[in-house]
């Protein structure tokens, strides 16, 4: 379970990303929230308070499906 982002768009794609696996890890440095990583090392920032939600919701879901990945590191 992540914690839960202000925005409910954010937040429905972070619900994402945890049923895939992935791990949200919430920080705290300037208007980044936290972060989605991926098995392989990579991750996405996740903004507090971007210009719109929908969009960055939609962007981070997104990287989600571009990272599926399974457990021997390869595509899916």
């Amino acid at each position: 379970m992540h914690p839960k982002h202000p925005k409910k768009d954010i937040d429905k794609a972070l619900d994402y990303a945890d049923e895939l696996g992935f791990v949200v890890d919430r920080t705290i440095a300037g208007h980044k929230w936290g972060r989605i990583v991926c098995t392989c090392g990579a991750w996405v920032s996740i903004w507090s308070t971007p210009k719109n939600s929908y969009n960055h919701g939609r962007q981070l879901r997104r990287w989600v499906h571009q990272h599926e990945h399974d457990a021997e590191g390869g595509k899916q």
